[in-house]
This record gives structure tokens, sequence and C-alpha cells, in this order.
């Protein structure tokens, strides 16, 4: 009979499976240290999602409609001060933020500041006009300029591997 101590271990010992991208993906577990290259088992920790999984609980969203709209506002033209709308639906803001937050160790206040270290830089190295979309700067195509702009901001460093392909 297997068990889920069993298939834990298969995860974790099979190379091909890829591990941590299924639970990553999911937000069943994130970084410490926000290190995607560091797998080391003692890197991550389980979310609240992975935490209600494992007992049987229902999930209740950390995001709310109020912190979305303060975000959303961040990629308008009234703060932006051009002529911009930011056409990301905020459902899908909101479901993105959901698993932004479940798999990268994070704090509201942190991303509010990383929108705003974003559309600094952008302003002073270049267009406004040319920023992302609320939606794309938590995450397109596998990448995450909202990652980015967190790390440079703890770390006070340029990540130049970003993902992001334009």
């Amino acid at each position: 009979m297997i068990t889920e101590e069993t298939v834990g271990k298969l995860l974790i010992n099979y190379p091909k499976c890829k591990f941590p991208n299924p639970l990553l993906r999911n937000g069943l577990i994130r970084f410490i240290d926000n290190n995607e290259s560091n797998t080391d088992l003692s890197n991550f920790e389980i979310t609240n999602l992975g935490l209600n999984v494992l007992n049987g609980t229902k999930y209740v969203s950390e995001i709310t409609d109020d912190f979305v709209e303060n975000y959303y506002e961040k990629f308008t033209q009234n703060t932006l001060g051009i002529n911009k709308v930011s056409f990301s639906p905020k459902s899908l803001i909101k479901k993105k933020l959901e698993v932004f937050i479940n798999k990268y160790k994070t704090s509201f206040d942190e991303i509010l500041r990383a929108v705003d270290f974003y559309h600094q830089n952008i302003k002073d190295n270049g267009n406004l006009a040319f920023s992302l979309d609320a939606q794309y700067f938590i995450e397109k195509n596998g990448g995450s300029l909202l990652l980015d702009n967190i790390l440079e901001m703890q770390k006070g460093v340029f990540i130049k591997n970003d993902k992001l392909v334009f």
C-alpha cells in the first residue's frame, strides 16, 4: 500500500518529478528566502493554503478587495501622471497576487513599495508609457518583475537574470 509519506519521498528523490515545481506552482509551499536556485528542503515552508490542504480545511484568501484596489490604482494614469490605463481585470490581479503571496514570502507593504520602486526606476530611466500592466508585473511567461523588484529593494542589487520575454 502506498502512503502519503512514500509519495512525498518519491517526489523529493526522483529528479524527473521536478520537485518543488508542482507544489510551488499551486502555492502549497514557498521559498523562505525567495532564492529559487536553493531547492534544499530547509529553504521551504508550508503556506496557509498548504496547511489547509493537509488539515482538510477550507482556505480563506489573504488578498482583500481593498488591497487589490490599492495595487490596481498604482498602475493607472492618476498615479503615473500619464495617459495610461491598466487593462488588467481585477479578478485576474487578485488571482495572480494570491499565487504570488503563497509562492513567495512577502508582505502586502513590500508589494506596494515594489510597484512604486518599479515606476520610479522606469520614470528615471525610460518611459512610463512602456511600463508593464498590473497583471504582467506580477507574473508573465514564468517570470516576475514584482519579485525582482522586491529582491532589488531587499538586497540593493539589480537583478539581471529576468525571465520575462517581450
